[in-house]
């Protein structure tokens, strides 16, 4: 049975989709789920018997991953990267920076990143992680609460890959994990420009 609820989680954007590559970031989260579909072959099949079925195989494979975490400035454009565009730098000067995620229609620059997940920080040959390629943004969703006390600023990120799962018993690269810049609630306001 696959594991379904992970503990650790580090990625990184692939520059030709579905090649993996070593990850270069941590991922921080508070809730993820693994969840894998393999379709079943199942012809019928004529034998001059009242069985229709003899022979079944595996079909094709598709992972999901649902992800929830606190929004953090200095990840937030990765997950965008991954759900609306792909952007490689930010522009202004000093510390204000400002990205742009402009999608558009007549190209298709989403990114697709590699992916490593495990119930534990330390994996090994008896307690293995999984690896996805090819893993793609499907729905993003932000919210807030401004309650005091309250979770804050959130994101859920619903991630596909039509790629199979790969077991590996040592994460590759160093995925890194950040220092946190959580986006507060408090001043969130939701508008729709011309």
């Amino acid at each position: 049975m696959p594991l379904k609820i992970f503990k650790h989680l580090r990625a990184g954007l692939e520059s030709t989709r579905g090649t993996g590559v070593a990850m270069t970031r941590g991922i921080e989260f508070t809730t993820g789920q693994w969840d894998q579909v393999i379709d079943t072959i199942y012809p019928e099949e004529l034998r001059t018997s009242y069985e229709a079925h003899y022979t079944a195989a595996a079909g094709a494979e598709t992972n999901s991953l649902d992800i929830e975490a606190p929004v953090d400035f200095d990840i937030m454009p990765w997950w965008l990267n991954l759900h609306m565009k792909g952007v490689a730098s930010r522009t202004g000067a000093g510390a204000d920076k400002t990205w742009t995620f402009l999608p558009t229609l007549t190209t298709d620059d989403q990114k697709s990143a590699t992916v490593q997940f495990g119930y534990s920080d330390s994996i090994s040959a008896t307690q293995p992680a999984m690896s996805l390629t090819y893993v793609i943004g499907d729905a993003l969703t932000l919210s807030w609460e401004k309650a005091p006390g309250s979770v804050g600023t959130t994101l859920k990120s619903h991630l596909v890959s039509t790629k199979g799962a790969t077991q590996l018993s040592a994460f590759s690269g160093t995925g890194t994990f950040t220092t946190s810049e959580l986006a507060k609630a408090e001043t969130k306001v939701a508008s729709i420009d011309p």
